[in-house]
């Protein structure tokens, strides 16, 4: 058994060999670095005076960063501070790639893009400064294999980004994400810019008429306008401008409403055409589609023309009241209305009372302060229906009474007051010809203006009748009807002769007269006058001579004799005389 102090003797010579091998490899990892130092400040050196400076930067840092050997260190301070331009650009190349490898794994595409962008900003700053500059940095760039690894980054996210595009379409569903990595990739990176609008084009007009599809099928016209102007917008914040966005979102909108018009819908047609029309986001003026909207429009405007034409007015109507979602309509509605009303009075009449059976129908056009009227009988009622100027109907009705059997209905224009126009009716009388009822339109209905039974009558003047043989009063005889208070009513019998001044008797052959006259001269039952050289002789009656006042008729002349002369006289039967 060993003792103590022998063991310990063991153990110090242990750590005495192990202490002994540690120095002997500092010693030699010293020399080691020492060599290398020498080594590599030659190597700087010949890289330097040769011009490379790359290899000089390398070889200088090298050995500035070897602390084994304190070995031309003046030298080698001042060298490198003169390629300290070659050191930054190395600084710059390494922490490019290094963002580029990182903003690759992250997939994330503004950073990659910034890096790209700054990249060529230096290369620019680089060419610019001269040839040599321009060379150590395509030197620098190859040697840390920037540029393919930018490349190779860029190609990754754009096929990365068509994939998704291609996933979009194959899902329906679709977002701006891949599309903007294509906006967003620079012309330098595919080759030109002709070339980049190229692959833009192929791989995002697809992925639009795609997406305009899928957004046609699900939404309204508002929403697909909008998002063709959003697309717009989008395209060009990134500087390019979608030439196939424009036909597409025309074509989608055309073949939208041309299947509205298949299925005759032309309400929806009309609503969508306004808001394509009113779409302040689009440039719809001189479109391709508003011509195909006005088109279309015009269309239907020259069926319903025709339509009304051929008087079959309630399609007319209809298919201007579907236009009216489009353009107003109310004129051409009123015009319809009004040739219906005209060519077919029953309709006003059916608008005023549906379902009533009507006779003796008249009508006519800007009376009774309407643009269009008709007129009839249904029952024992007489019935006014006017269509006024907003297209509303006024009804105006009266009840004949029982047992009017009606021969005619018609109007007649100035029997009522202010020129208004009044409705007659001619019914069967037992007693007379016929008997006259006559209405006049007011505002609480039909107020009567006459009611007789005789053999005719005649209107003398503005609120003057002559009747003739009526069954009252003027029974026999012709008598006038006078307006007050709102009716026609007897005023008095109409005197059977004419009073006329006795120069104008010539005018009045054979026309029973009454005139005023002085007599001259009486022989037996031949009474003479004398007036402006002309003689009358007035005969029937026994006369005196003085003045008188003779009813009669002229209707002859007769010679008489004064001297040897004869001279012609008017012969006046008297029938009447007042002396």
């Amino acid at each position: 058994m060993n003792s103590p102090s022998y063991n310990t003797a063991i153990r110090l010579r242990a750590a005495a060999f192990a202490l002994m091998l540690a120095l002997a490899a500092v010693v030699c990892f010293k020399l080691y670095n020492s060599y290398t130092k020498v080594r590599h400040f030659a190597e700087a050196k010949r890289s330097y005076e040769n011009r490379n400076w790359i290899q000089a930067e390398i070889y200088f840092n090298k050995t500035a960063s070897n602390r084994w050997l304190s070995y031309k260190e003046e030298t080698t301070s001042l060298i490198l501070a003169e390629l300290k331009p070659v050191t930054e650009i190395k600084e710059m190349m390494q922490d490019i790639r290094n963002r580029a490898e990182e903003a690759d794994k992250k997939n994330d595409i503004q950073s990659l893009l910034a890096v790209y962008g700054e990249y060529g900003e230096k290369k620019a700053q680089a060419t610019a400064g001269g040839e040599n500059n321009a060379a150590l940095f395509a030197e620098m760039s190859a040697l840390d294999n920037v540029e393919a690894e930018l490349s190779g980054a860029m190609q990754r996210a754009a096929e990365q980004a068509a994939k998704e595009l291609q996933a979009g379409m194959k899902k329906r569903v679709f977002q701006d994400e891949a599309a903007v990595v294509w906006l967003q990739l620079p012309p330098a990176y595919i080759g030109s810019e002709q070339k980049r609008n190229e692959e833009i084009r192929a791989k995002l007009e697809p992925y639009d008429q795609a997406r305009i599809e899928a957004l046609n099928a699900g939404k309204g016209l508002a929403e697909l306008m909008a998002e063709g102007a959003r697309l717009n917008k989008l395209y060009q914040q990134y500087g390019f401008r979608p030439d196939w966005l424009y036909p597409i979102i025309e074509q989608t909108v055309q073949n939208r409403l041309a299947a509205l018009l298949e299925k005759n819908d032309w309400t929806a047609f009309a609503q969508n055409a306004k808001l394509y029309e009113q779409s302040k986001e689009w440039p719809v003026a001189g479109s391709p589609t508003a011509k195909y909207i006005q088109d279309s429009y015009n269309k239907q405007l020259a069926a319903a023309e025709q339509l009304s034409a051929q008087q079959r007015f309630a399609e007319a109507i209809a298919l201007y009241e579907k236009l009216a979602a489009y353009r107003d309509t109310r004129a051409a509605i009123r015009a319809v209305e009004l040739a219906w009303s005209t060519a077919q009075p029953e309709h006003l009449l059916q608008k005023a009372m549906p379902g009533t059976a009507f006779t003796n129908v008249i009508a006519g056009k800007s009376q009774f302060g309407a643009v269009a009227y008709a007129a009839g009988i249904a029952g024992s009622k007489l019935v006014l229906a006017k269509l006024m100027a907003d297209m509303t109907v006024d009804k105006k009705e009266t009840d004949l009474g029982p047992g009017v059997r009606i021969t005619e209905l018609r109007t007649i224009e100035s029997l009522g007051v202010q020129g208004m126009p009044t409705l007659l009716v001619q019914a069967a009388s037992t007693a007379r010809k016929s008997r006259y009822i006559a209405y006049d339109a007011v505002q609480t209905g039909l107020r009567k203006l006459f009611d007789f039974e005789a053999d005719g009558y005649q209107q003398e003047g503005q609120g003057v009748l002559v009747v003739d043989n009526d069954n009252g009063k003027g029974a026999g005889q012709k008598s006038y009807y006078e307006y007050r208070n709102g009716e026609y009513a007897f005023s008095k019998i109409k005197p059977d002769y004419v009073d006329i001044a006795l120069a104008s008797l010539k005018n009045y052959k054979n026309v029973k007269v009454r005139f005023q006259c002085t007599i001259i001269a009486v022989d037996d039952n031949v009474a003479v006058v004398m007036h402006d050289g002309q003689y009358i002789l007035l005969g029937g009656m026994k006369l005196k001579t003085g003045s008188a006042v003779i009813t009669g008729t002229w209707s002859e002349y007769e010679e008489i004799k004064k001297g040897a002369t004869s001279i012609p006289a008017m012969k006046v039967n008297v029938v009447a005389a007042q002396q």
